[in-house]
């Protein structure tokens, strides 16, 4: 898929959930005890693995932040 047409459908499903946000039907759903449950478990697992990338690639990360933020190169000098 090309960029362009990547773009058109993040457009178009952008709009149909503007769509479905703005004018909501209703519905006759349950959600159980479970179901908080579960999402709660999903967000903590999500945390909990970025947690983990991070303390994987944190050798790299800290190389990549102390050559961007080294002070290697001294300040310009005025003359007076």
């Amino acid at each position: 898929m090309t960029i362009i047409g990547f773009r058109r459908l993040r457009g178009t499903a952008l709009l149909i959930g503007l769509f479905l946000l703005l004018f909501p039907q209703k519905v006759h759903a349950y959600l159980d005890p479970g179901t908080g449950s579960l999402i709660l478990q999903a967000l903590l697992a999500a945390f909990f693995a970025s947690l983990m990338t991070v303390k994987i690639y944190w050798k790299k990360i800290k190389q990549v932040l102390n050559a961007r933020f080294s002070k290697s190169q001294e300040p310009k000098k005025s003359h007076d």
